[in-house]
């Protein structure tokens, strides 16, 4: 009651602001893609959400109205959808409510459901009733792939978690006359890390495809089984943007090329980030921030050491005031190349002078060794272009824009297989693909809670939550409305997670490998040994805190788990039918030496090694990211080292590990 001023005030704000909003649009004749919803909807209902007349001369034109993707449709794409076939059985719909996995762009599953679970089998059904047909006929994955996604959803997926029970009507089922393969073509590894997770995991992995290129591990091709070859293997994320770094750094130490699909901003590829720091230090040398990712890029090649002795001359000036005193060396040509660069900005276009750059530096042609290709520099130039034709004609202005576009990041150009190359690609951006070898990995990775966090929470059907704040008592806690909908938003982005696993593991032609890396894999495994065989299959799977903790449960009912019932015991019913799977558990040590080429490398791995490996990929990671790195100066800068220019900073960090 006492929030209730709050919550109107909240609401009015809200639609004052949407009023507003389309006003300013008006103004400007522009509409975005929601507009378009809302209005055809506006057509086609009146304000008592009956059909118009218009709503029923435009149903005249259609004989049928087909649907693709229809687990993917929000509430006011269905009311067109039923204004369009209201009173007429024309409407077709297809879809599979298991690969619902965009609830983040308001997708309704439940009105998938709610026919599922509503319309009778055609073969039951009379004739214009309300039906439904069930496609479970699989033709992209192996038998022993389908094994194993039955296996995990028939564990875990139930009306609490995933919104349906995976029974043998939503079992999958695969072609069983293609040619087996003569080992596993379901893998498991639990990891147990020692330090960074993900460095220790992608090192694993890294080494794992080392092992099956060189191995002659065969998948299934046109003319009966073949070696493996790179472009054949996918490396799944949740999120590639903050962790691909590492298990790219991990294949670059075993001679594997990959790339990230078109999945990478272009604007943070390697050879992007060295044209901005490059293009910042035309415009203004004395910043020495980008002068020092110039410094360090693969194009100059400088290292830290480098940096270290430089700044060592003189601890307060600035690294362009320092390189200038340079006589000789490469310190001395470099400084020249700058001094032309800046000579020719004053007398060309910002195209001429990227163009000056890429032939000068060689640019393309280094990275055309690194990537296979220059797409990211073919797409750098046409944004060049785009920028000057919008005004953007001098340094400074473009640098703005390129920051500007940066906020909304540019796709890769590049095709999501690539010869040669192993693809590094999200969860979200793999739908509609199939890989021969997928390793879904970052499997421990914990589910994203924040939005639960939120001061107030927004729901279609039980309304607005907030935070109550009592100014007398100082005393802040949320109303049971809050609560609700925490609860509420909780369960749906638990099922949105695991319809998210099942599109994952299907992307999988004829072998899947999973991994799941955690410094508390053998606790994980003894709770869950424990409660397995006195908790319900559903309750264990509505409790788990990230996708992997269903693959490990789904494994721990396999008879092959025999290296995780060491570490935590043995459920007292497990499955010995269906395809097995590969099962192993894999220490920290084997992990970071799976990468070594002979087993003496192995032996002699140093644990100083280890840490210079992993702090390594940091280092590789973050170069690039100036933003992380300037919230570090401003840190540092705060607290004390107020003393340093940022570029000591930088050549610290560097040097230490720390990044």
């Amino acid at each position: 009651r006492n929030m209730y001023p709050i919550a109107k005030a909240l609401a009015d704000v809200t639609l004052r602001f949407m009023e507003a909003f389309a006003a300013a649009k008006r103004e400007k004749n522009i509409i975005d893609f929601t507009d378009y919803e809302h209005f055809a909807l506006k057509v086609l209902l009146d304000e008592n959400e009956e059909p118009t007349q218009a709503a029923a001369e435009i149903r005249q034109r259609y004989d049928e109205i087909m649907i693709d993707e229809y687990q993917d449709s929000n509430e006011v794409q269905d009311a067109i959808f039923s204004a369009l076939t209201k009173n007429k059985n024309n409407c077709f719909m297809v879809g599979d409510v298991k690969q619902s996995i965009y609830q983040f762009r308001l997708a309704d599953p439940a009105l998938f459901l709610e026919k599922y679970n509503t319309y009778l089998p055609a073969d039951e059904s009379a004739f214009g009733q309300e039906r439904k047909v069930l496609l479970s006929k699989n033709f992209r994955s192996s038998s022993g792939v389908i094994s194993a996604v039955n296996d995990v959803f028939s564990e875990c997926m139930s009306p609490k978690v995933g919104g349906m029970v995976y029974g043998d009507e939503e079992k999958l089922y695969g072609d069983e006359t293609k040619l087996p393969l003569p080992d596993p073509e379901a893998e498991f590894y639990g990891i147990t890390v020692k330090q960074d997770t993900y460095a220790e995991e992608a090192a694993f992995v890294a080494g794992r495809i080392r092992q099956m290129l060189d191995g002659g591990y065969q998948v299934r091709g046109e003319d009966g089984l073949r070696p493996i070859v790179p472009e054949d293997i996918v490396i799944l994320l949740r999120s590639p943007n903050s962790v691909g770094g590492e298990f790219a750094y991990a294949l670059e130490q075993v001679g594997v090329r990959c790339n990230f699909g078109n999945d990478q901003n272009v604007l943070q590829s390697e050879e992007i980030q060295f044209l901005r720091s490059l293009l910042q230090v035309i415009d203004n040398p004395l910043q020495d921030i980008p002068l020092v990712a110039v410094l360090l890029s693969r194009v100059f090649g400088f290292t830290a050491d480098d940096l270290s002795s430089l700044r060592k001359q003189n601890t307060s000036c600035h690294i362009f005031k320092l390189l200038e005193r340079e006589k000789e060396g490469k310190f001395s040509e470099l400084f020249s190349t700058l001094v032309q660069l800046r000579n020719a900005a004053r007398m060309c276009t910002v195209s001429e002078l990227v163009v000056k750059i890429i032939v000068q530096t060689k640019l393309d042609r280094i990275f055309t060794a690194v990537n296979g290709n220059a797409d990211a520099l073919e797409t750098f130039l046409k944004i060049v272009s785009q920028a000057e034709q919008s005004g953007h004609r001098d340094i400074s202005s473009f640098i703005s824009y390129l920051d500007a576009l940066d906020e909304r990041g540019i796709p890769s150009a590049n095709n999501n297989r690539v010869s040669g190359m192993v693809t590094i690609l999200s969860i979200h951006k793999s739908k509609g693909l199939e890989y021969p070898v997928v390793f879904l990995c970052g499997l421990s990775k914990g589910f994203n809670r924040e939005d639960l966090k939120d001061q107030v929470l927004c729901d279609r059907s039980l309304g607005l939550g907030v935070t109550y704040v009592d100014t007398k008592r100082r005393l802040r806690y949320p109303t049971i409305a809050k609560r609700a909908i925490a609860l509420k938003k909780s369960a749906d982005s638990l099922s949105e997670e695991l319809r998210v696993l099942y599109v994952a593991m299907t992307r999988a032609r004829d072998r899947l490998i999973m991994t799941y890396a955690s410094k508390y894999l053998e606790n994980s495994v003894i709770k869950l040994s424990r409660r397995m065989d006195f908790s319900s299959s559903e309750l264990i799977a509505s409790e788990v805190t990230s996708m992997g903790d269903w693959i490990l449960q789904s494994a721990m009912r396999r008879i092959e788990a025999g290296e995780l019932f060491a570490l935590g015991g043995r459920p007292a019913t497990v499955k010995t039918d269906g395809y097995h799977w590969k099962i192993s558990v894999v220490t920290a040590e084997q992990a970071m030496a799976s990468g070594c080429e002979t087993e003496q490398e192995m032996l002699q791995l140093s644990d100083e090694t280890k840490r210079k490996r992993t702090f390594g990929q940091k280092a590789r990671k973050n170069r690039y990211n100036f933003r992380i790195i300037k919230g570090l100066f401003s840190i540092l800068h705060q607290n004390y080292l107020h003393n340093l220019r940022p570029a000591e900073i930088a050549s610290d960090l560097l040097l230490t590990g720390r990044i």
